[in-house]
């Protein structure tokens, strides 16, 4: 018996220096499109075309959601957003919550390649963002992101990167703040 269904479609174009890509995508029930035992959602491990969310405990009915995505890239220029969104409020089971909620993720990524002397040079930034909360204290939040990269030897790259995120999560009372500053040096071969 077939319980979780979903559908995608997209459309991509490609040109000599051009790429874009746009779609859309529909899942009957947003909870089992992941394990039953992680938060409402996980970004990281979003992907185009269906959403990336989990059913956390405290909910038992289906819902269903949608995606959509676009990726543009022009020359040193690239560009996606991509957003998950159910078609309906959750309903929670215990409802000391106060209300329903309606799960949602929103991603937004620019990069810009740019030559500085003998070096190429990446700089990327993003915004990403859920508006999620139930009743075991899944966090709302938000992130924003600025980095640089570059090749610093041959098959060598040197990216620095600094994230600043804020949650509000019920389970702390009050608004979380994080600031991240990664180096990451990466070694291809």
């Amino acid at each position: 018996k077939v319980e979780t269904f979903g559908a995608s479609i997209s459309f991509g174009k490609e040109e000599e220096d051009m790429t874009l890509k746009v779609g859309a995508g529909y899942i009957n029930n947003m909870y089992a499109a992941r394990n039953s035992t992680g938060g409402l959602l996980n970004l990281a491990a979003a992907g185009p075309g269906l959403p990336p969310i989990a059913a956390p405990l405290g909910f038992t009915d289906e819902l269903a959601g949608y995606s959509l995505y676009a990726v543009f890239a022009q020359g040193p220029l690239w560009l996606s957003a991509e957003y998950v969104g159910a078609w309906e409020d959750a309903d929670p089971i215990d409802t000391a919550v106060g209300s329903d909620i309606r799960p949602s993720a929103l991603s937004l990524e620019a990069a810009l390649t740019v030559p500085l002397g003998d070096q190429d040079y990446t700089l990327a930034a993003k915004y990403e963002m859920n508006r999620d909360q139930d009743a075991y204290g899944n966090p709302v939040g938000e992130v924003w992101g600025l980095g640089i990269s570059t090749e610093v030897y041959e098959n060598t790259k040197l990216s620095l990167n600094y994230e600043n995120i804020q949650s509000t999560d019920r389970s702390t009372v009050g608004i979380g703040h994080t600031q991240l500053f990664l180096a990451e040096l990466s070694i291809s071969f």
